[in-house]
């Protein structure tokens, strides 16, 4: 456990080192974009394999195939979505959003990268490989390894002084993935995997079961992305990059600590959730009280101190006022405390109740973007946005949970209740 809490946090340190040189060595608004581009980037991954890589925890980690086995069929079912896909995705790209092809073509190389290093850590993680799964997580999910050999190539590229811009970024990320993929696959050619005589498991079996599961990771990862997508398409790059630094910082600060905690109580979710519920509300509160306590520390210690930081670490441009930061802060941490419920209610095995509340928190979202945005400022408009698409669904999700676990049925009482006893 110390060796993956150690490499988590090395995690979060390689993804603020690539943070800060990406703003150091592009103009704020390439920084804009490229945030957006990369932010995207987990959800596409997601979207272009149908959640395939996350089966393999299921098929291959319960000894049901082999890995060469799993893709074998995974290939086979990948290159017919990605037939489809790839068209549909380039003129979307260029009709819809007016991207260029200089920036189209990288984009596309890196996301195809990225799918085959989801598909490698996830099955790193199904063969019970936790540490080096996390050592060569696809981008997105702080895979030091990748973001090491990003920061290095940015710095040979800043010491040979070659100009960079958006292009040059996405081909580092990209060549540090190439990398990482031939370190994955040296892993696990080493790793025994034995092969299973007459598997019954087909193409459809194989590709529903990862729609059925990747459907709450994809709405989980478009919340973000899409609350800036929103931004950048009305306001400036400049503002848009001041909040997005901002808010990675904060959520990256304030998650880390509610994250492991979770990872580790994750494997007992269901079992406690079965046999001794009473033990699972008792750890639930202990990490929300826990999460609330450090958080608000971590929030005090930011607002004194945030200004050197930002300034040290990408520069006074990403500055913004002390009540914006208040206001964004308070309002992360609100949606990180509830963050639980949609694990809660995954690993429960409700997954059709959890799926829901993200469809209608995502509806609601976007009637309330498209009807005020034009009417509020824009420090307003993205805490409206970040309240709608990721508070108040987690809040709901980890109520409803709660309404389950205590069978009653005014959610405000059994939520004080919870928290009271």
């Amino acid at each position: 456990m110390s060796k993956l809490i150690i490499i988590k946090i090395l995690g979060y340190i390689s993804t603020l080192a690539l943070m800060s040189l990406t703003a150091k060595v592009l103009t704020i608004s390439d920084f804009a974009y490229l945030n957006l581009f990369l932010q995207w980037l987990v959800p596409l991954t997601i979207i272009q394999t149908l959640g395939l890589p996350l089966v393999s925890n299921i098929y291959v980690g319960g000894g049901e195939m082999s890995v060469n086995q799993y893709l074998l069929i995974s290939k086979k079912i990948l290159q017919k979505i990605l037939i489809i896909s790839i068209p549909v995705f380039i003129v979307t790209a260029v009709n819809l959003f007016g991207i260029s092809l200089d920036l189209i073509v990288p984009y596309l190389i890196l996301l195809l990268a990225n799918i085959v290093l989801y598909f490698q850590s996830q099955l790193l993680q199904a063969r019970k490989l936790f540490f080096e799964s996390f050592l060569v997580s696809n981008y997105g999910q702080r895979g030091v390894l990748l973001s090491t050999l990003s920061c290095l190539m940015i710095g040979i590229f800043y010491f040979l002084e070659i100009q960079f811009n958006i292009s040059n970024i996405l081909l580092i990320i990209f060549f540090s993935i190439l990398i990482t993929i031939f370190y994955a696959h040296n892993i696990l050619q080493k790793s025994y995997s034995p092969s299973y005589e007459n598997i019954s498991i087909t193409e459809k079996q194989l590709a529903n079961e990862g729609l059925k599961i990747s459907l709450n990771s994809i709405f989980h990862n478009l919340t973000f992305p899409l609350i800036f997508l929103i931004g950048i398409s009305y306001l400036s790059e400049n503002t848009v990059a001041k909040y997005q630094t901002n808010l990675k910082l904060i959520f990256l600060m304030l998650h880390f600590y509610q994250g492991i905690l979770m990872n580790v109580l994750i494997p007992d979710i269901y079992r406690l959730f079965s046999e001794n519920k009473k033990l699972l509300l008792s750890k639930i509160k202990k990490i929300m009280f826990s999460t609330f306590m450090l958080g608000s520390l971590i929030i005090l210690l930011f607002y004194f101190y945030h200004k050197p930081f930002i300034v040290i670490m990408f520069s006074e441009k990403f500055l913004i006022e002390n009540n914006e930061l208040i206001n964004l802060s308070l309002i992360l941490l609100t949606g990180i405390i509830f963050d639980c419920g949609f694990s809660l209610l995954t690993y429960c095995k409700f997954n059709r109740e959890a799926l829901l509340i993200r469809l209608l928190g995502f509806i609601l979202g976007a009637l309330v973007a498209s009807y005020t945005y034009f009417n509020l400022n824009f420090n307003f408009s993205i805490n409206l946005l970040l309240v709608i698409f990721y508070v108040l669904p987690n809040t709901f999700a980890f109520l409803f949970w709660l309404k389950i676990v205590k069978k009653s049925f005014i959610p405000m009482a059994f939520f004080w209740s919870f928290i009271c006893t």
